[in-house]
């Protein structure tokens, strides 16, 4: 088994409170994994230590040579400000940040990266609202979900 993953003796938590107490373990690679758990349980705090949010208190978190810059993570929605004017196009292409630096525009190629990211997961860019840099539609009533899946296929697939 080859670990994109691996825990050792892993403890995270706030202000030296734990909420991840000594965790030992693996994901391999290519695994599909849920984490569940009650609230408060610590889910969303590992997922803040596998993406270098949060430091560990003890132990640590081998990311398989990954960088975490390289990992991109979305905050549960409590944690977004929804006051800040950003549709979805704009924050899927917030993806390509790596490969065009922050001041780098997104030429046609990238455009297309994103609008076949977006396809992959049932939106589709609305020409009627401006254009590339419009807002998306969905087509399916379960927005939340397919955010999540957004996020995820361009994790995979760009």
């Amino acid at each position: 088994m080859t670990a994109a993953l691996q825990f050792r003796d892993l403890t995270l938590g706030y202000d030296r409170h734990p909420a991840v107490h000594h965790l030992d373990g693996a994901v391999a690679a290519g695994a599909l994994v849920a984490v569940v758990g009650p609230n408060g349980a610590g889910k969303s705090t590992l997922f803040k230590g596998i993406a270098g949010v949060l430091k560990p208190l003890a132990g640590m978190i081998e990311r398989g040579g990954l960088k975490p810059q390289d990992i991109a993570y979305l905050p549960q929605a409590a944690e977004i400000d929804r006051s800040f004017p950003i549709n979805v196009y704009d924050m899927v292409a917030m993806g390509l940040w790596r490969r065009t630096g922050l001041f780098g525009g997104v030429d046609r190629k990238l455009r297309d990266t994103v609008e076949h990211a977006l396809a992959g997961v049932g939106f589709t860019v609305d020409p009627a609202a401006g254009g590339a840099a419009a807002s998306c539609r969905c087509h399916s009533p379960d927005r939340t979900h397919l955010g999540c899946r957004c996020v995820g296929y361009l994790v995979r697939g760009v």
